[in-house]
């Protein structure tokens, strides 16, 4: 958990200012046909420029209860335009400023982030908090957060960010909704259905997930801890039968999954590293 600073600029957005503001004075020393070649040059980049602010991921906090508010972000991967904003941030506030929970993967988004929370409150931003470390408790301006750590789940440091007085979770990568949760290498599938089973204990009014929309716990199951479920089942099979892993992954009966946001992109990988993780176990 760190505090909040002054945003500043890159180094890469000087380096591009420094880039664009060398041009006129290159155009100045070229002939004709260099010139109109430059200009030509010039005019690209500007599109570029524009194209790129024109896409760039738009930051809108929208209201989960009362002094609690949460930015969606884009379902799918982190890309150039979206400025890895892909996944969810939360805002609270409180009598003694305003806690973010995950701030944005670079100065850059962490700079529209900012220009968000204005557009919700004036209070200076006076704690952030990452979704990933130790179980702890804290009082910040007065308001409650607990944080609940059970050996991680799509990394080994994710935790679940409980706001007991207005029954909010965040759940950070533990819970995904309208998009296949991906299973990656550092993934552990197993602590994951535990620290799922810690959101049920707390049994949430909303849940502010990873990736996807504000939701209840009834959608988080499907989409989260029933998948897991299943998938660990079959691979555990497999793995008890001596079955081929390629045979295993072909196998694992997906449907009611299709429906998700890159499951067919993912659904191979996440099969492939669960039957390896059984085999650890």
């Amino acid at each position: 958990m760190k505090r909040s600073g002054s945003f500043t600029t890159t180094a890469s957005e000087n380096a591009r200012h420094d880039q664009l503001s060398s041009f006129p004075s290159s155009l100045d020393r070229r002939p004709d046909g260099g010139q109109r070649r430059s200009t030509r040059l010039v005019f690209a980049f500007l599109l570029l420029t524009v194209a790129h602010g024109v896409h760039a991921q738009v930051v809108r906090f929208e209201r989960v209860a009362e002094g609690v508010y949460a930015h969606i972000g884009e379902l799918g991967g982190r890309t150039a335009a979206n400025q890895g904003l892909n996944a969810n941030i939360g805002l609270v506030l409180t009598p003694g400023g305003a806690v973010l929970i995950d701030a944005g993967a670079t100065a850059r988004s962490a700079q529209r982030v900012h220009e968000a929370v204005r557009q919700v409150t004036s209070l200076p931003v006076k704690w952030v908090i990452n979704t990933a470390g130790p179980d702890q408790g804290l009082d910040l301006g007065g308001v409650t957060f607990e944080f609940r750590h059970r050996g991680g789940a799509h990394t080994s440091g994710d935790m679940l960010v409980w706001l007991p007085q207005s029954r909010v979770l965040f759940s950070g990568d533990v819970v995904y909704v309208e998009r296949l949760l991906g299973v990656i290498p550092v993934s552990r599938t197993l602590p994951w259905l535990a620290t799922f089973a810690e959101i049920e204990r707390l049994a949430p009014g909303r849940i502010v997930p990873g990736h996807g929309r504000v939701t209840d716990l009834k959608t988080a199951q499907a989409d989260t801890r029933d998948y897991l479920t299943a998938l660990r089942s079959h691979m555990k099979t497999a793995v008890d039968d001596g079955q081929d892993i390629s045979a295993a992954v072909k196998a694992f009966d997906a449907r009611r999954w299709l429906h998700l946001l890159n499951a067919a992109e993912l659904m191979p990988g996440n099969a492939s590293r669960t039957y390896l993780e059984l085999e650890r176990e």
